[in-house]
């Protein structure tokens, strides 16, 4: 976080590109054209540029736009597929090292049991060190993102897995996903905020939606109280990126992106 010339503090703001879909390079440029100043990739994005990097550096040196991250999912129960997960993270950390993005975003994959035991948690405490090593030999910062339908996603899960990772693991939390999951974002943030690399921001309307207690849709059009959140991220001095997420857009991903950062400047955030 910078402090500005009129004494305000200023938070690093970017857009993740999947509510382009396989529109991404478009998204590219809508994200620059709406006014951020960096937006996360997908680990395939630049997976599908691993032979030809000079070409990827070329096209994203057209915009001007930093890539905050690469999300890539971590698969942190499938065991049996360690080895192709660990080739696969291999060549992610390699491609982000020559790519010049910092870090990769996992989310842990699909909950594979119904109950994850502390046998399970044994082996997949062990996969996530595995996936890092991969990204640390190349200098790129590792971050969890706790996730609907995965093994970490609940406050317990998140206390679980946080206290057993190394320590140099960072985490993501996600506002949609935390109330879905039913716990206060606030206490968790307080707790974790040294470790707290990137925060994904969306909105949510509360009901009644299948097997789901929440919708998730774009920032200022649902029920989620984000203003004691961004209070404390400023008083925290945070420095770490606020990541607008466009699930499902309204009406299109542009016009979200356009409605996020209205929203935040709104709601007294100064952007940079």
């Amino acid at each position: 976080m910078k402090v500005t010339k009129a004494g305000k503090q200023s938070f690093r703001l970017s857009c993740q590109l999947i509510g382009w879909g396989t529109n991404w390079q478009q998204g590219l440029a809508e994200i620059a054209e709406s006014g951020f100043s960096a937006c996360e990739i997908a680990g395939t994005t630049l997976l599908s540029f691993s032979r030809q990097m000079e070409a990827w550096l070329a096209m994203i040196g057209r915009y001007p736009l930093t890539v905050s991250a690469a999300y890539e999912t971590g698969h942190f129960m499938n065991e049996k597929k360690r080895r192709e997960l660990f080739l696969r993270h291999e060549s992610i950390a390699r491609l982000l090292q020559q790519a010049n993005i910092p870090q990769v975003i996992l989310g842990p994959g699909m909950k594979l049991k119904r109950s994850v035991e502390q046998d399970d948690w044994h082996k997949m405490l062990g996969m996530i060190e595995e996936i890092a090593k991969r990204y640390r030999h190349y200098g790129i910062r590792i971050a969890l993102h706790p996730h609907l339908g995965s093994p970490i996603f609940t406050r317990k899960e998140i206390d679980m897995a946080m206290e057993r990772v190394a320590e140099d693991i960072y985490l993501v939390p996600d506002v949609g996903h935390a109330a879905e999951a039913g716990y206060d974002l606030l206490p968790l943030l307080e707790t974790y905020f040294p470790r707290i690399s990137c925060i994904h921001l969306k909105d949510v309307k509360f009901g009644s939606f299948g097997l789901s207690k929440t919708q998730f849709c774009e920032l200022g059009f649902g029920d989620l109280q984000l203003a004691p959140i961004l209070q404390f991220l400023r008083a925290s001095k945070y420095d770490g990126y606020l990541t607008i997420e466009i699930d499902k857009p309204a009406a299109s991903a542009k016009s979200s992106a356009l409605q996020a950062i209205q929203y935040l400047r709104n709601n007294g955030v100064v952007l940079r």
